[in-house]
């Protein structure tokens, strides 16, 4: 019923998003790219090229892709109470269409970047697998439902509490450090694998990168974990998000 409520706001925050920008929509491009630019200059030289699978621009870019999803969607979807207060008082609908309508337009902003995906592998002379399209759609899918499920159990507490929203940063940065994204996980030290294990992120960039520059496809094992996880924090949120719905504007 609320589906063509739910199109207007996808289309006005993409357009709201790079208005009054210079570059407009050329920031879906740029962003990945220049923090791969930074990240090569900084660390293209110190881990072992072996356990990379790729050139690393390519190795990292990768990593960024998936992680900027994850984040940008938890970050966005936890603050959309915040950010559609006069929505929310003045208009009667389904609060849950908010952190929807993002994910969504991070899924386009993801489909852009990967467009300069394409020429970084002809570049670098890369053939990735061809059948790695399942894996990697299965990937996302656990990276929607982990950063959806955290995001909507995130939204009304940030709106209630804003110390959230002033935390929510620094532990995005810790996570970035904690997740194999500018590393590879094979020079982590033993004593730091319960960290990575527990980290359901790290079995989806890994599996999504051996996929794509492995010489074949892996099982999908490892990601029973992450995937549960995701299902689990995905049904939590939107059902304490369901639960805080009635009480939004009050708290507003």
């Amino acid at each position: 019923r609320s589906r063509e409520l739910f199109y207007y706001l996808v289309i006005r925050e993409i357009t709201v998003r790079y208005k009054q920008t210079i570059v407009g929509f050329s920031w879906i491009f740029l962003q990945p790219l220049l923090s791969m630019l930074v990240l090569t200059l900084a660390f293209g030289n110190l881990f072992n090229k072996e356990g990379l699978l790729a050139p690393y621009p390519i190795f990292v870019y990768t990593g960024l892709l998936l992680w900027n999803f994850f984040a940008k969607t938890l970050s966005r979807t936890s603050e959309s109470l915040i950010h559609n207060r006069s929505l929310i008082t003045k208009v009667s609908f389904p609060k849950l269409l908010l952190p929807l309508s993002l994910m969504v337009v991070n899924l386009v902003d993801l489909l852009f970047a990967f467009l300069v995906f394409v020429p970084l592998l002809i570049y670098f002379h890369v053939t990735p697998n061809i059948y790695s399209i399942f894996p990697i759609l299965l990937g996302l899918f656990i990276l929607a439902t982990l950063s959806l499920g955290i995001g909507t159990l995130l939204a009304p507490l940030t709106l209630k509490y804003r110390d959230v929203s002033f935390l929510f940063p620094y532990f995005i940065q810790i996570g970035l450090f904690l997740t194999p994204v500018i590393y590879p996980r094979s020079i982590s030290h033993s004593q730091y694998q319960l960290i990575f294990d527990l980290n359901p992120l790290t079995s989806v960039i890994e599996y999504c990168r051996i996929s794509l520059f492995g010489k074949s496809l892996t099982s999908p094992d490892t990601l029973i974990y992450p995937l549960i996880l995701g299902m689990f924090c995905l049904w939590i949120g939107i059902k304490f998000f369901t639960k805080s719905e009635k009480n939004l504007a009050d708290i507003v």
